[in-house]
């Protein structure tokens, strides 16, 4: 009956198994079950009660791998804290290692996807989402968000923690990523609040286009 779910840097070591839809779900509980289907190959093991999701201090694209497994059906609130790949990773597989996976997982999804250029997993009562990058460029390296689908998402707060210091001695943030690089349009058709830190709006940002993915926004910060 758990809520709130936390996972701070840690992971994925779920690398080592592969995803059988066609498993029952009762391998998660039944000996039997698991001895016959071996440990090679699990079902996804649904978090039926998991509302709100902290992901902190992990590699961004785990995020697909993660939630392929750990189906969330009930998340409300996700909240994203990406630091610099190198820095904090606590696990014994490479950035390449993770890509690769999710690459394979991705293929197997859209195969079976109605529309193959659409973000392929929905998160369908997902209202507030928050990501915090150190550096405002982990937003898209790697593409951590352009697969997932927000249908009802109302609230997103994109903060960029680290600034950049200049020749001329000056701190300044980073420049906001064109948002075409972190979500897809369809991704977010509902929002209505976005909040934005630490970043600097360029001409090279789209802002036109960023505006154009959410129709309904009423409030911007």
């Amino acid at each position: 009956n758990i809520e709130k779910l936390t996972i701070r840097n840690t992971g994925p070591e779920f690398l080592n198994a592969t995803i059988d839809d066609s498993i029952p779900p009762t391998y998660w509980n039944d000996t039997s079950v698991r001895q016959r289907y071996g440990i090679g190959r699990v079902p996804p093991l649904v978090l039926k009660n998991v509302k709100k999701f902290d992901w902190h201090g992990m590699p961004a694209e785990g995020l697909y791998l993660f939630f392929a497994f750990f189906p969330c059906p009930v998340l409300e609130s996700l909240y994203v804290y990406l630091p610099v790949y190198d820095s904090y990773m606590q696990t014994g597989f490479s950035r390449q290692e993770i890509l690769d996976r999710r690459a394979a997982l991705l293929r197997r999804d859209r195969s079976t996807a109605e529309d193959v250029a659409s973000p392929i997993r929905t998160f369908p009562v997902l209202q507030a989402l928050e990501i915090l990058s150190e550096e405002g460029t982990g937003l898209c390296e790697g593409y951590p968000f352009l697969d997932l689908h927000f249908p009802v998402l109302r609230s997103l707060s994109l903060q960029s923690l680290f600034l950049i210091c200049r020749e001329d001695g000056r701190n300044t943030g980073y420049d906001l990523p064109r948002f075409n690089a972190i979500f897809q349009p369809s991704s977010i058709p509902q929002l209505t609040k976005l909040a934005l830190t630490e970043f600097n709006i360029t001409e090279g940002s789209g802002v036109e286009d960023t505006l154009s993915y959410m129709p309904g926004l009423r409030t911007l910060k």
